[in-house]
């Protein structure tokens, strides 16, 4: 009887019969065409996949990464607009982010915590009672006073980011109210300036 491609067996390649799943020889399993078609059918499938979900994880991260940008840069906005909510009632400049804080400015403290850094109050301090010390450690913003700025310098900076983010840059707030991303490079001669 001759015996039809792929009826051998796939260890020792001796012709197998089609009514038996064994191999004479070796006694190993024999698998049908079929079976191999569709194990390469599923392979092939496999390695189209996973190059595919790469790529999707990649550009859900990436989205991530500029939502988080984005809400950093909204939140040293806010600071901004705090700051000068101060300065028109009280007419003078707050001495330290605490102040936008206890007078009532900033009514959420997670406006002081960077989105990028993943310093966020919530994970950390499940009840708070509202006093500054709970969560002034959670803060991600250094803020300087506004009021020892040369008037003739639109780019001496008043809040930025404490800490760089993954890319090597910060958010900074510019004296005149203008919101920007730097390098570390330009923050250290921003801050430094006199």
């Amino acid at each position: 009887m001759e015996t039809k491609d792929g009826d051998k067996c796939g260890s020792c390649g001796a012709s197998v019969g089609p009514n038996t799943s064994l191999c004479p020889n070796c006694f190993a399993q024999r698998i049908k065409p079929t079976v191999r078609r569709k194990i390469g059918g599923c392979l092939l499938a496999i390695t189209l996949l996973i190059p595919a979900v790469a790529w999707l994880a990649a550009a859900i991260s990436a989205s991530w990464r500029s939502e988080r940008e984005a809400t950093c840069k909204t939140r040293v906005q806010q600071i901004g607009v705090f700051r000068e909510m101060y300065k028109k009632k009280f007419g003078g400049e707050p001495a330290e982010l605490r102040n936008l804080y206890e007078h009532g400015f900033a009514v959420d403290p997670n406006v002081f915590v960077c989105p990028v850094t993943d310093n966020r109050l919530t994970d950390h301090t499940p009840s708070l009672s509202g006093h500054w010390s709970e969560f002034s450690q959670f803060i991600g913003y250094e803020y300087r006073n506004a009021a020892a700025a040369p008037a003739a310098q639109p780019f001496w900076l008043v809040a930025w980011d404490k800490v760089a983010h993954p890319d090597g840059r910060r958010c900074v707030l510019y004296l005149d109210g203008t919101i920007g991303m730097v390098d570390e490079r330009t923050f250290v001669k921003l801050r430094d300036a006199k």
